[in-house]
């Protein structure tokens, strides 16, 4: 929540709304991510709940299966459980004098302002007041730990994870890690317990571990959406090779020795 502290840069931090764990569940378990890869990325692309799809660090006892999802019935008792309520009737549900209202943010890319709307359609079917915002990367700063944001992610590197997750980057000199502010001193010790690991299997089961407190179905600290296809123009003939997972702005040249004619 906000509880008046701001970043090393001065930017404030905590969001009264997003930081309430039924608010997050209810949002998890609304979008329809199915729905998203066909109309939105025209099915160049894949569901996402956890971020993690097809690394060897994924949990998969931490997937949401179709039958998780996609259920805005089920969205709407966890809010009704959560203490979130329409007692006066606006469409928006509240608690403690708390309108479920707050802003997204995103910036210029591939199908972001699509994404975020269908975001802010499916919060409204369960009471949620979502206020889609465009900003740019050197704007975005001053708000990127008080307001959600609709960002990109992907690696290659497990690692990625502490930039995520890890409760000690919060409000450090990147801005970028951590950015939402989440805190659990378990998740934390899985991080550090990975990284002082001597091998790469004793690594990667304090990786899987951590998820079990930072996926849809534990403090469900982000709403993972889809994982979206690179798609590529090629002349008839040419081939790509075995492609590879690629990550986040993914380099077209990583299989490049397997490129042929065929």
């Amino acid at each position: 929540p906000n509880e008046g502290k701001v970043a090393e840069d001065g930017a404030e931090m905590g969001n009264n709304v997003t930081s309430d764990l039924a608010i997050r569940k209810a949002l998890n378990i609304a979008v329809d991510r199915e729905k998203i890869v066909k109309g939105i990325l025209n099915g160049y692309g894949t569901v996402s709940t956890t971020g993690l799809e097809k690394m060897p660090w994924l949990n998969e006892d931490t997937i949401l299966e179709p039958s998780e999802y996609a259920d805005i019935d089920a969205a709407k008792e966890i809010l009704a459980a959560g203490g979130w309520v329409d007692s006066d009737r606006d469409g928006i549900v509240e608690k403690d004098g708390q309108k479920a209202q707050f802003n997204l943010l995103y910036t210029d890319g591939v199908y972001r302002q699509e994404l975020g709307l269908e975001f802010v359609n499916v919060a409204k079917e369960i009471g949620i007041d979502i206020t889609l915002k465009k900003v740019t990367w050197d704007t975005i700063l001053p708000d990127i730990h008080r307001e959600a944001v609709l960002y990109g992610f992907g690696s290659g590197d497990p690692s990625e994870l502490y930039n995520l997750y890890y409760g000690g980057s919060v409000g450090g000199p990147v801005p970028w890690d951590n950015s939402g502010c989440y805190n659990n001193p378990n998740v934390d010790e899985c991080i550090d317990n990975a990284l002082d690991s001597v091998d790469e299997a004793a690594a990667i089961r304090y990786w899987q571990e951590l998820q079990e407190y930072t996926s849809a179905k534990g403090d469900a600290p982000y709403c993972w959406l889809v994982n979206a296809n690179h798609v590529y123009l090629a002349a008839e003939g040419f081939s790509f090779g075995n492609p590879i997972v690629q990550p986040h702005g993914g380099r077209i040249f990583d299989n490049v020795i397997e490129w042929n004619w065929e």
